[in-house]
């Protein structure tokens, strides 16, 4: 019954996750050719306007005492907003579908009319949306990685395990919304309330990890920003992967999906 469930979630889902995949392909590719062309304006306003530095610096993430290199900001590049949309996109719109969208749509009542439990239909949306994560981190890395080799390492290019750790933390952070999401779906009557909650979350996010960076008495306040967790300079600055923002991430994603499996096998679902 877990494979049936599986397939029928794939059915459903699976346009939405090719358009998102090809999508982040494509803006990856893009953002990766234009560095090079862009590279030398950027550098002019870093070095002779102090004001548009400590902005893009918060922006970025950079350190505003850093040089701003074609590396950097091909790293930054790959934080950028557009992909971080695309992948929050999808783990909003695929981890809302159970059980508060069916509760909109009224199907709530033939769904667990059938033959299974609630865990299992929750599990099954949970497979299908990390497959789905994979699947768009995966092209939107092709896009990069393929469109990065006519960009020498010299030149502002990144190395492939430098690239395939930024990746790795775009996955996780992928997840973190995804549990969110799933754990507001849980808790939620109505699909918008869980999606307006989501998006909250992460217009707060923006706010208090762009203000965290340009006024320093606000710094801890950061923390509580997923986006505190996602910094992919912090990867070229350490030459390795900071496994405790990775911890982090997916700490937090583990810890609202179990907190969202636990609410919907003991709410009372009502669809009138």
């Amino acid at each position: 019954m877990m494979r049936g469930l599986v397939i029928k979630s794939v059915r459903e889902t699976w346009v939405a996750t090719l358009l998102y995949g090809v999508g982040m392909l494509f803006i990856m590719a893009g953002l990766t050719a234009i560095v090079p062309q862009v590279q030398g304006g950027f550098e002019e306003m870093w070095n002779q306007i102090p004001f548009v530095r400590t902005i893009l610096a918060a922006f970025f993430g950079i350190g505003s005492d850093d040089a701003m290199t074609g590396r950097l900001l091909q790293a930054a590049l790959l934080g950028h907003p557009m992909v971080l949309a695309l992948v929050w996109a999808h783990g909003v719109q695929v981890c809302t579908r159970y059980p508060v969208g069916e509760i909109d749509r009224g199907t709530i009542d033939v769904l667990l009319g059938l033959p299974v439990s609630r865990r299992s239909v929750y599990f099954s949306e949970t497979c299908v949306w990390l497959i789905g994560v994979f699947v768009i981190v995966v092209l939107g890395g092709v896009g990069h990685i393929v469109t990065g080799l006519s960009v020498p390492p010299e030149g502002g290019g990144l190395g492939l395990e430098e690239q395939l750790q930024i990746l790795l933390m775009l996955y996780c952070n992928g997840l973190a919304i995804g549990g969110l999401a799933f754990l507001a779906s849980a808790v939620s009557d109505r699909r918008g309330r869980a999606i307006a909650f989501v998006f909250v979350v992460l217009v707060f996010s923006f706010l208090i990890n762009f203000v965290a960076q340009i006024w320093p008495t606000f710094a801890p306040v950061g923390y509580v920003s997923v986006l505190k967790y996602f910094m992919p300079i912090e990867i070229l600055r350490r030459g390795s992967l900071p496994w405790e923002d990775v911890a982090v991430l997916v700490g937090a994603a583990v810890a609202c999906w179990v907190a969202g499996g636990e609410v919907l096998v003991r709410r009372s679902i009502r669809t009138t």
